[in-house]
């Protein structure tokens, strides 16, 4: 089944969150130190974080749905005329490499203002199958950064497409 993709409404919240669950750890577990994909979930896969998104005029969330649910969800900030962040983009495993992620970055686009010349993101640089899909898709990098967590040193790329 193709996945349809819709505009996220405050029913949606719950599976959003359930889906953040099983992607977050999937993703970031072997990448990242102790306690990174808890704090993760902690601050930015709360129902009160998305609850917060859905009532942004500026910030966009997006579904994916199949007929097992949620599969897929993007989460967008206009940050002002021209740029826009990508904030989440994650595909649940059974739809990864099917052209879902692709999907929702052309969702999010449609949701931006006409005047977005360009949709930036950022991705634990460590990451190579994101670093392979943002390439893909267009991105180009812009910078690294380094957070410490801990005495753990977590170095991310940020990257950006025109629109």
């Amino acid at each position: 089944m193709t996945p349809s993709i819709r505009r996220a409404s405050p029913g949606d919240i719950t599976a959003i969150t359930a889906l953040g669950d099983r992607v977050v750890t999937d993703t970031y577990a072997a990448l990242t130190p102790p306690g990174y994909v808890d704090a993760l979930l902690a601050t930015y896969w709360t129902a009160a974080a998305f609850a917060a998104t859905l009532a942004s005029p500026g910030d966009h969330l997006l579904v994916a749905l199949d007929g097992d649910g949620v599969c897929g969800m993007a989460e967008a900030h206009q940050a002002d005329a021209e740029s826009a962040t990508l904030w989440k983009l994650y595909v649940a495993a059974h739809q990864q490499g099917r052209g879902l992620g692709r999907r929702l970055i052309d969702a999010i686009r449609a949701e931006l203002i006409p005047t977005t010349l360009w949709l930036r993101t950022e991705y634990l640089s460590a990451n190579a199958r994101a670093a392979g899909f943002y390439t893909a898709q267009g991105f180009k990098f812009e910078r690294n950064e380094v957070e410490w967590i801990g005495q753990t040193p977590v170095k991310y790329t940020y990257v950006r497409r025109r629109l």
